[in-house]
């Protein structure tokens, strides 16, 4: 009884007919299939991720090897029965994280930034106190409602905040803040390190309101901000900040949107563009996005600023599961953001 010689796709009978199916046959690295992906980026990473697509890639389909199409009945162990196409079940996910990119990907990237946080006293730049219309729905901006948390006493009222990361994008804004729905007080969390080279990321814990809060924070890339935030519970909270963007009074504020999918979870991008008319460096564009995917089926946040005033206030809509939040100078990064989230 022969026996076989080879194991291997196409190279039955190769051994007893004298054929080499190890011999390079013309084509060289140009076979069948996409760029491998495993370990390094092809020039043409950006094209194969537009252009490989198609309306049945979760399909799968079967050929008929038998002959008589539409044949019925018993077909020797070699045969396949040919089938209706099986469409494959995508994954479907419930939560939203970052991937932790920090590389371009081949994506459009911020301009450069120059590297100005620090930390002052929450109403250095405007006394939130005094304009309740940018806090609606909100318990008053006072003294008395912000909580010292983990916090030394006299950093209590310190929030972290940036100067105007060069080309005046804005003057003094951030004072970035939790805030707690349920018991209605306010927090600041103080970044630290700040101001760290482009690719570093930091990961800090807060203690607020009798819960945890874990913020990863920093330059993923060159002229994007991450904050990353996620809490030990579901209750509700935001997350905002507000100053003044340094506009003149010539503030257009655009609210966007960007489609994108997730496996077979379709997904809208909200976010909006902060510019000083006419100026095409100051520009701020900020992300907004919850990581529980049913709170981003409508704009995941508000924007409050009276026409010719330069303060503003933007602030998360009510979140539980955390959400993530990027900031860019000048540019346009939504693919960037999108290509930096994934699904579980």
């Amino acid at each position: 009884m022969s026996k076989a010689r080879v194991i291997g796709a196409c190279s039955a009978g190769s051994t007893i007919y004298n054929c080499n199916v190890n011999l390079n046959t013309a084509g060289g690295n140009k076979k069948q299939g996409l760029p491998f992906q495993l370990d390094r980026r092809t020039f043409q990473h950006r094209a194969v991720k537009r252009l490989a697509t198609g309306d049945k890639r979760d399909y799968i389909f079967t050929m008929n090897q038998i002959g008589g199409i539409g044949r019925v009945g018993w077909y020797p162990r070699d045969g396949v029965r040919p089938r209706e196409p099986y469409q494959y079940p995508l994954l479907s996910y419930t939560l939203l994280y970052s991937k932790n990119n920090t590389t371009s990907d081949g994506f459009p990237v911020g301009e450069e930034v120059d590297k100005d946080m620090s930390n002052d006293d929450y109403n250095d730049e405007f006394d939130p106190q005094e304009y309740p219309e940018y806090f609606p729905g909100m318990a008053p901006f006072t003294n008395e409602n912000i909580v010292v948390g983990d916090k030394l006493d006299e950093d209590r009222l310190l929030a972290s905040k940036w100067d105007d990361w060069d080309d005046d994008v804005f003057d003094d804004w951030g004072y970035f803040y939790l805030y707690d729905v349920e018991q209605g007080k306010y927090y600041f969390p103080l970044l630290s390190p700040q101001n760290q080279a482009d690719g570093q990321i930091f990961t800090q814990t807060f203690n607020a309101f009798g819960r945890t809060f874990t913020i990863i924070h920093g330059y993923p890339v060159q002229g994007i901000f991450k904050f990353d935030i996620s809490v030990n519970d579901d209750k509700p909270f935001k997350f905002g900040g507000y100053g003044n963007m340094g506009s003149d009074g010539d503030e257009v504020n655009t609210f966007l949107r960007y489609p994108y999918s997730i496996g077979s979870t379709n997904l809208m991008l909200y976010y909006v563009k902060q510019q000083e008319e006419s100026d095409e460096d100051e520009i701020l564009y900020i992300y907004c996005i919850p990581k529980k995917i049913s709170e981003n089926n409508s704009q995941t946040y508000n924007l409050y600023q009276e026409s010719g005033e330069d303060d503003n206030s933007w602030m998360s809509k009510i979140v539980t599961n955390g959400l993530i939040v990027y900031f860019s100078k000048t540019n346009d990064v939504k693919e960037w953001v999108v290509n930096d989230l994934g699904g579980v």
